[in-house]
């Protein structure tokens, strides 16, 4: 863990309806005030993964943009994450893709209503493997070379909060496509440990969920 510590921490007011679904009232604080990232955070780093939050504010915008060039320069994978369509529309879609064009991640999420947003169909999005979520509607993947698989998701009972359900795909997918498993079987990474933390209040894991293997393979 790697961090930098100054200004005021960044607070999320989370509203969870009875359905588990949440809005969020973010105030980033801190979060948006990275800069000066030190390059000695890239060795030995496999694969660099960002959040589209990380545009929302300078420095940290140009702090991030920095850091994954100069992580795509020495060898890193890097991977986006669309992270909200408010986040998205306020930054202004032209904008966005210049963003992503800049970027030019190998890997590439959003839900569905991102992707509609996005049109993934196009450039710089249709030139990368696309991974898109749907909640309990199966998650379609992309590849660079015009083929797709549909994954289907496994019911998940005793939904809690879906807070951090989609950064917790993105942490499962990544860790199982680092490993050397196949698409496929890192979509299934990625639906297990969000599943496990649909199940958690709280964009956290359960400790009974975590201790449990079978339920993250």
């Amino acid at each position: 863990m790697r961090a930098q510590r100054q200004g005021q921490t960044g607070t999320v007011v989370v509203l969870v309806d009875s359905a588990g679904e949440r809005t969020m009232f973010p105030d980033r604080g801190a979060a948006g005030e990275l800069s000066d990232v030190p390059r000695d955070w890239l060795q030995g780093l496999g694969i660099l993964h960002a959040t589209s939050y990380s545009f929302a504010a300078e420095p940290a915008t140009s702090a991030t943009l920095q850091l994954m060039a100069a992580a795509k320069s020495a060898g890193t994978v890097l991977s986006l994450d669309a992270s909200s369509t408010g986040l998205l529309e306020d930054l202004g879609i032209a904008r966005y893709v210049e963003v992503v064009q800049a970027v030019s991640p190998a890997i590439f999420f959003g839900n569905a209503s991102e992707a509609a947003l996005l049109d993934l169909s196009k450039p710089p999005f249709s030139t990368t493997l696309t991974v898109v979520k749907n909640g309990a509607d199966p998650t379609i993947v992309r590849s660079p070379d015009g083929g797709s698989s549909t994954v289907p998701v496994t019911v998940v009972d005793g939904v809690r909060d879906a807070t951090g359900a989609g950064d917790a795909f993105a942490a499962g997918f990544l860790t199982a496509h680092l490993a050397g498993r196949s698409i496929i079987e890192a979509v299934h990474a990625g639906h297990a440990l969000a599943a496990a933390v649909l199940r958690s209040p709280g964009a956290a894991l359960d400790a009974e969920q975590l201790a449990a293997p079978s339920t993250l393979e």
